[in-house]
């Protein structure tokens, strides 16, 4: 199984043996530049939030403490990173210049909740490395219980907190949201019953008793000055088939099964990874660009209408212009329990399977080829369907057909990514967009899975 990410990253993949003799020759200035270059390239970060408390509004000992910037922080959340060892650069273990250029670039320093083994109590605890300009930042708030609440002080408390470790005080510049983020879904009192908005005085005011004061002057100030891009993404759920094969209905023109092999699949991996923003997809798409009208849904979940009234709510008067993007992935998971191993201390066959996080590079295989048989199963079922309504007398417009690549060269390589499009793109809504506007950005993920 090769993917487009593997294709896209091996064609500038540095050999791992590599080496240039004269460099330690070279002016200090030199080596330093080539340090930075070398750091200079976009990563994504999912970083897990786990509130210390749940119960909105202030508390005595909240913003109490001070980090060793001297700014005071949160004291509300702790911060996790999966597979830690991927957010590391390895510029921090070559040598002490490349180690002090590495600490420079990577300027906020954010410690991470860790409990160490009883034989290594003495060792300090890891800190996530962040560039603002240059990373993007992607909460996901734990326990993801899936209950859509308004809790908007788990967002304000990290954005405060980044802020607080930011020697520059610029905080986040890009941000990705997850649909399900509690920071815009508001209990159903939150809203008429037309489904409008609060008012912007009566929204302001649950807004201001939910976070603490000092996380909404960070917020305020890093939405005016600080915010350059949101990136909301957008799963979208898959058919029965639990495939990006897309049966025919009866009132789908051309009466067509389509496999939709363009569409990015998500990333379920939560570690961190460089990626590739290209500003259009190269991959042959434009097929599965008009299945975005009745695949990709609407807006993800009302994020921008409700960012905007955050915003409105603060009274922001952006300093800078933001991108707000919509990115559509598949939401691909698991086909068969043999994915799943049985938990540890769980007899087989106890505990039903669920649709657990996949991430493995073995688990990816597998939905691929559960694809392509559930796609060739649709070619079986059309020309049977055609034969019979064509014994009805039924019109060669109205006969059901499968649509085909015409060789394996035009066919689009599955990628683990995401479309970028601009809100302005429909209106933010997907069932809208419009595919001859021309083609969306892809996200290329250089650490796909697992």
């Amino acid at each position: 199984m090769e993917l487009f990410n593997d294709s896209h990253f091996s064609t500038h993949q540095v050999r791992d043996d590599a080496l240039f003799h004269p460099f330690p020759r070279l002016p200090l200035e030199l080596r330093w530049c080539i340090w930075r270059h070398y750091l200079r390239r976009s990563r994504f970060i999912p970083i897990r939030i786990s509130p210390i408390r749940t119960s909105p509004g202030p508390n005595p000992v909240d913003y109490s403490a001070k980090n060793g910037l001297g700014k005071i922080i949160s004291g509300r959340c702790r911060f996790y990173v999966c597979y830690y060892g991927s957010s590391l650069s390895p510029l921090l273990r070559v040598s002490s210049e490349a180690r002090k250029a590495a600490l420079d670039f990577y300027r906020v320093h954010l410690p991470l909740s860790y409990s160490p083994p009883p034989h290594r109590q003495d060792e300090p605890p890891p800190c996530l490395y962040v560039n603002p300009e240059h990373d993007v930042l992607a909460p996901i708030e734990f326990p993801d219980d899936g209950v859509r609440h308004w809790r908007p002080w788990n967002l304000a408390n990290f954005l405060h907190d980044v802020k607080a470790y930011d020697p520059k005080d610029v905080g986040v510049v890009q941000l990705a949201l997850r649909p399900n983020s509690s920071f815009f879904h508001r209990p159903e009192d939150h809203r008429f019953p037309s489904g409008g908005l609060l008012p912007k005085d009566e929204f302001r005011q649950k807004l201001l008793r939910a976070i603490d004061p000092q996380a909404a002057a960070a917020l305020h100030d890093m939405l005016e000055n600080s915010l350059s891009s949101v990136f909301f993404l957008k799963h979208i759920p898959l058919d029965y088939y639990s495939t990006r094969v897309l049966m025919p209905s009866d009132t789908s023109r051309p009466f067509a099964a389509r496999f939709l092999r363009g569409f990015p699949l998500r990333r379920h991996l939560e570690a961190v990874t460089d990626f590739d923003w290209l500003e259009a997809d190269p991959r042959p798409v434009e097929t599965d660009l008009k299945g975005l009208a009745s695949y990709g849904g609407g807006d993800p979940g009302g994020c921008h209408d409700g960012w905007l009234h955050v915003e409105e709510a603060l009274g922001v008067r952006r300093q800078r212009p933001v991108d707000f993007l919509i990115c559509p992935a598949v939401n691909w998971r698991v086909t068969s329990p043999e994915d799943i191993p049985e938990p540890s201390g769980q007899a087989a066959g106890k505990q039903p399977w669920r649709a657990k996080q996949p991430h493995t590079r073995d688990g990816l295989a597998r939905f691929l080829a559960h694809e392509q048989e559930e796609w060739d199963k649709a070619g079986d079922w059309v020309e049977k369907e055609r034969l019979r309504l064509q014994g009805l007398g039924r019109l060669p417009g109205d006969l059901p057909r499968q649509e085909t690549a015409e060789g394996l060269e035009s066919e689009a390589q599955s990628v683990v990514g995401a479309w970028v499009l601009p809100r302005s793109a429909g209106g933010g809504a997907l069932a809208k967009y419009d595919s001859s506007a021309g083609r969306p950005g892809l996200i290329v993920f250089k650490y796909a899975v697992a």
